[in-house]
């Protein structure tokens, strides 16, 4: 269940938006008309389920896909040598 998906049903006479609630869950009180529900959000790969007038519309499982954009860092190392220093009872010389 994810919470904060963007959903839109659109149906021949009209259209609704939300978005679902802390448990991934939503409802949308709708015509017995087709409907197409489109799901989308932040890191969601957007998805349209049609469905018919004799479809179920209760408790629908949806299974959505991630699309998490790559992090674009880089981390340069440069280093030089040491300098051998050598050193005789505790001291350089």
């Amino acid at each position: 269940m994810v919470p904060g998906v963007l959903l839109t049903v659109r149906y021949p006479s009209g259209e609704q938006n939300g978005t679902s609630d802390e448990e991934g869950r939503f409802r949308f009180k709708v015509p017995l008309e087709p409907l197409t529900l489109r799901i989308e959000g932040q890191y969601i790969i957007g998805q349209e389920r049609c469905l018919g007038p004799s479809d179920p519309t209760e408790e629908l499982r949806i299974e959505i896909q991630y699309a998490v954009p790559p992090i674009h860092e880089s981390v340069v190392i440069t280093a030089t040598g040491l300098d051998p220093v050598r050193v005789r009872n505790g001291a350089a010389i």
